[in-house]
């Protein structure tokens, strides 16, 4: 894709991630019942930020499948990822990969999860 339309073999990092943001406000977009006029414009911001929470399954470009919820978490703020393992399967500029794995963790992992986890030592450690 983006040979024939960039000129570019591969996408790098950030190619990948403004394409990824691109796209996923597009959906979101497209998904929206805006009015558009000046006394609706905080009205279409909260049908956009509703919007983003129904993208679900998302194929980014270089990590993997993402997906979005409405709680109030990081983990649905900043999307859910599922990370990827990525073998290179040829070098050179025209360098070739395949995916050889990919993990998924349970919604509440990450740094809501570990807090969490911290709190229930902490009160085992002062009882």
């Amino acid at each position: 894709m983006t040979t024939e339309r960039y000129g570019v073999s591969t996408p790098d990092h950030d190619f990948s991630q403004a394409w990824d943001l691109a796209q996923i406000v597009k959906i979101a977009l497209k998904r929206s019942d805006l009015t558009l006029t000046d006394s609706s414009l905080a009205v279409d911001r909260y049908v956009i930020r509703d919007a983003l929470t129904t993208i679900k399954g998302y194929q980014t470009l270089g990590g993997g499948i993402v997906d979005f919820c409405a709680n109030p978490t990081p983990e649905c703020r900043d999307g859910n990822k599922t990370p990827v393992l990525i073998e290179y399967t040829s070098g050179g500029e025209n360098y070739k990969l395949r995916v050889i794995g990919k993990t998924t963790f349970d919604a509440d992992f990450g740094l809501a999860g570990m807090k969490a986890e911290a709190k229930k030592l902490r009160d085992s450690l002062n009882n």
